[in-house]
């Protein structure tokens, strides 16, 4: 079914556009801010940024299990851009590094809250109101957050070398104001208070849901592969090809702007072909791009390979949040914490693995891992689909013999 809109769907698609863009302006400049302006070595700059993933790992598995119970997503939402304010202002204005480590890294973690919540937050309203298809309205708010991803990285470049690293986080603090606001005045606080005879039910647990573990593993494999790939692609260009180093900003340019058409496109094949079997073709299709970087040399080759790329980052990181939604549809809240978790464990060990890959074995031997790691889901799809057959059997048995 389409998506009808109105304003509450306006609502959810301006946050999620709002919401993107404040986290555009600050991630890809943490780095610079700390070892240029604050001063920090490399290897301090990266216990930071550890810290801040675990952390926000830790609050928002909790806030998701707390917005499952009483379900106070919307409160949630609001207080994690308070949090996050505070955590900007105090990176704004801290200059010590172990202020910065015990002080910023938990607002900021805390302030990470809101990503999850407001996809759970689209989610329970697809499910409560006559939004009936939640594919439609999750697709659209993940084309919004690809949107800001294609404009903000060259806007805060922009930003910095005009007025300077201050005004980028100026504008992160903007932009949380904003979300807040377009919360407050577009999506209304439709959730219902829970009992407290339903506070008391036990919520069903997802870690002895083996289809789920599934899924979350192939979301851990999309994003260690592709940030594999984006951590070494601007290094091994320059490098080992002898390009420009805007030619990494011109190839990531390329494959976003790809990403939008297929992540609208997926929305529409979802369920025509079905979300498991699409997820396996992009599988297919980040194999073949990532075996296609050992073969290509030339510039336009690698802008048209992206045509690979875009349909294997589009259609996962679309699909694969509400297949984990489908799974857990009593915790809406714990599904979107558990894919953005997943998605930290994936990013956090790219780093790690693909400095230790490149130095040793040169970058294209990262590119056979993405490779490899990507035929790997695929194995995760098929251990998916058995699970799910063979539990509907054994629910269908146990029923069976109640009668």
């Amino acid at each position: 079914m389409k998506m009808v809109m109105n304003r509450s769907v306006f609502g959810f698609l301006l946050s999620a556009l709002i919401l993107s863009f404040g986290v555009s302006f600050l991630n890809p400049i943490i780095s610079l801010v700390l070892v240029n302006e604050k001063g920090v070595s490399p290897f301090h700059m990266g216990v930071f940024i550890s810290v801040v993933t675990l952390l926000k790992i830790v609050t928002g598995h909790i806030s998701g299990i707390v917005g499952d119970n009483r379900n106070i997503r919307r409160r949630i939402l609001f207080i994690s851009q308070l949090f996050n304010i505070m955590g900007l202002c105090g990176f704004l204005f801290l200059n010590n590094y172990w202020f910065l480590l015990c002080l910023v890294t938990p607002l900021l973690a805390l302030g990470g809250m809101g990503s999850s919540h407001l996809l759970a937050l689209g989610r329970v309203y697809s499910d409560t109101t006559e939004q009936k298809s939640a594919t439609s309205l999750i697709t659209w708010m993940r084309t919004m957050i690809t949107l800001a991803w294609i404009v903000g990285p060259p806007s805060v470049f922009f930003i910095i070398e005009q007025w300077g690293f201050n005004w980028s986080i100026l504008m992160s603090i903007t932009f949380s104001v904003l979300l807040s606001m377009s919360i407050w005045l577009f999506i209304p606080d439709f959730e219902v208070k829970r009992s407290k005879q339903e506070k008391g039910a036990a919520l069903p647990r997802w870690i002895t849901n083996g289809p789920l573990l599934a899924v979350l593993v192939i979301n851990i494999v999309v994003n260690l592969a592709d940030n594999l790939y984006a951590v070494s692609m601007p290094l091994y260009l320059v490098e080992s090809l002898h390009f420009e180093a805007r030619w990494a900003g011109y190839i990531f340019g390329a494959a976003a702007g790809l990403e939008v058409i297929f992540t609208i496109l997926t929305g529409y094949l979802a369920d025509r072909i079905g979300k498991e079997r699409l997820v396996a073709i992009a599988l297919v299709s980040g194999a073949v791009f990532y075996g296609l970087l050992l073969i290509v040399v030339t510039r336009f080759s690698l802008i048209l390979i992206q045509l690979f790329n875009a349909v294997f980052i589009s259609v996962t990181t679309n699909l694969l949040i509400i297949i984990i939604q489908d799974k857990m549809p009593e915790r809406p809240a714990m599904a979107s914490t558990l894919y953005t978790n997943s998605m930290r464990v994936g990013n956090m060990c790219a780093g790690l693995i693909a400095g230790l890959v490149s130095q040793f074995f040169g970058f294209k031997s990262v590119f056979i891992l993405s490779m490899v790691i990507s035929l790997l889901g695929l194995i995760c799809v098929g251990f998916m689909k058995r699970n799910s057959y063979r539990l509907a059997h054994t629910t269908a048995a146990v029923e069976g013999e109640g009668k």
